[in-house]
């Protein structure tokens, strides 16, 4: 037998083991741990929506119908016109106009509001408060901050008489702890009515008054312009 052929006849020897072995590989079943790719990313894809909704956690809880009747009143863009009672007979009264935002916070379960005044004497004023529901204590509850002073203030214990919404609290005056009575009063879709009373030895007497008128929805309430128009003074004429 020639090299040649010998050659020959091994190749094809070869050539026809390696055919019978790949054979055999291809029709042996998967191992019992491999899958196949539809498989494979069908199972990904729910683990990853699993994923998904734990990281979103339960659903969110509705705002409470406390909540809901007080956006209902309240919210919006209000024009704001202020009269302060001569309280102090030395400095006497004062008188302010502004505007306020009142809107819902996260979720609808805050009433979220910015005040924007100037007052004839006084000058500029701005307040920033929220209020919410307290299941807990069944009462509204709220903070108040505003620019003439360092400390924020609780807006007290709030509940409806009627239809109007009354918050019993106290501040601070003079080192004492003063008693007093905030109330939104004659709600409609256009205007309300924000008065706050003070306990003296005579009694319960009015201290401040606010009433809201329900603002063009053309009107700008932007802080920044708020603030510029509050501060700048009369706009000068133009020059010829």
């Amino acid at each position: 037998m020639t090299r040649g052929l010998t050659k020959t006849i091994l190749g094809l020897l070869l050539f026809g083991l390696a055919v019978s072995v790949g054979f055999g590989l291809a029709q042996e079943p998967p191992a019992s741990g491999a899958q196949s790719q539809p498989q494979a990313g069908a199972r990904s894809a729910n683990a990853r929506a699993r994923r998904a909704a734990q990281a979103r956690g339960p659903l969110m809880p509705q705002p409470s119908p406390q909540m809901k009747r007080l956006a209902l009143s309240l919210a919006g863009r209000w024009s704001v016109t202020a009269k302060e009672e001569p309280f102090d007979p030395a400095a006497g009264g004062d008188t302010g106009t502004g505007f306020e935002m009142i809107r819902r916070g996260p979720g609808g379960q805050s009433m979220i509001s910015d005040l924007r005044m100037k007052f004839e004497k006084s000058g500029r004023f701005v307040g920033h408060g929220v209020l919410y529901w307290d299941a807990t204590a069944n009462a509204y509850k709220g903070i108040w901050c505003e620019s003439v002073s360092p400390v924020c203030e609780d807006a007290g214990t709030g509940h409806w008489e009627g239809d109007t919404l009354v918050f019993d609290g106290e501040v601070a005056m003079n080192g004492q702890k003063v008693q007093t009575r905030q109330s939104y009063s004659a709600i409609t879709r256009q205007t309300f009515t924000w008065a706050m009373e003070m306990k003296t030895s005579d009694g319960m007497k009015p201290m401040l008054t606010f009433n809201y008128k329900r603002a063009p929805m053309g009107e700008a309430l932007r802080p920044d312009v708020e603030e510029k128009n509050q501060t700048s003074g009369p706009t000068p004429k133009p020059k010829n």
